[in-house]
């Protein structure tokens, strides 16, 4: 079911990264350029892998150090790398008043939150595909492997009970991550005549009791034209 706390987001807004002042980080503009360059992306290529929007890419490219989430840094430095530690050291510019400004923040702040999505063809080989992308965009999240279960299982799903399968097909995959509070996942099909929760316990609705299991709630709402399942997975405690 939708979230509530989504009420009045635009499409566009939701697809963004929305910065909260503890998390903002200075980064090096030249520095990233640089790197991209360096590992033969295009602008555009390296926006789309780490989903954020070409136009947010240019700005940061643009500024000499520019702020950023530091969500957002992590997503640029585990696409630029596969070791993404020693890129962040090089994107970060050392910068005594964000810093600063970062320790008067109240704790009782709203915590980092951001989305994400991502359109699949109705292929096989890119349940992958969207499990690599779930792990740029969550580097760093304590949930990280589960909400890739659940979207390989939700996926696979879509792929062999409904019609995004079929030629043309398409599915979406959405995350929100409220840093210590929840990661919601959804994933959305073209619809069809089957029913996810009808299949439980029954041959073929294995994939829907792992989702169970790892999720602290799930659910599906559409019709046969379209169909989302979506699961809730609650921020651990600290201590776990």
């Amino acid at each position: 079911m939708p979230d509530p706390n989504l009420a009045g987001i635009s499409r566009r807004s939701r697809s963004s990264t929305r910065p909260d002042r503890y998390w903002i980080t200075t980064l090096d503009g030249t520095r990233l350029r640089e790197a991209r360059i360096e590992r033969g992306l295009s602008r555009d290529k390296l926006a789309a892998e780490a989903g954020l929007s070409p136009s947010t890419l240019a700005r940061l490219e643009s500024q000499r150090t520019a702020s950023c989430h530091r969500a957002t840094l992590y997503r640029i430095a585990a696409t630029l790398a596969t070791d993404p530690g020693p890129v962040l050291s090089a994107l970060i510019v050392a910068d005594e008043q964000a810093e600063m400004w970062r320790y008067r923040v109240p704790s009782r702040d709203p915590v980092s939150w951001w989305l994400c999505s991502r359109i699949y063809a109705g292929r096989a080989d890119q349940v992958a595909e969207a499990r690599r992308f779930l792990g740029r965009v969550l580097h760093g999240c304590p949930l990280i492997y589960e909400v890739q279960v659940i979207c390989s299982e939700l996926v696979t799903n879509a792929l062999l009970h409904s019609r995004s399968a079929l030629a043309g097909g398409q599915v979406t995959v959405r995350a929100e991550v409220r840093e210590g509070d929840y990661i919601w996942l959804e994933v959305e099909d073209q619809g069809g005549d089957w029913d996810p929760t009808a299949s439980l316990g029954r041959d073929g609705g294995r994939g829907l009791e792992v989702v169970a299991a790892l999720s602290n709630h799930w659910d599906v709402k559409g019709d046969e034209t379209r169909r989302i399942v979506c699961a809730r997975l609650d921020w651990p405690e600290p201590d776990q």
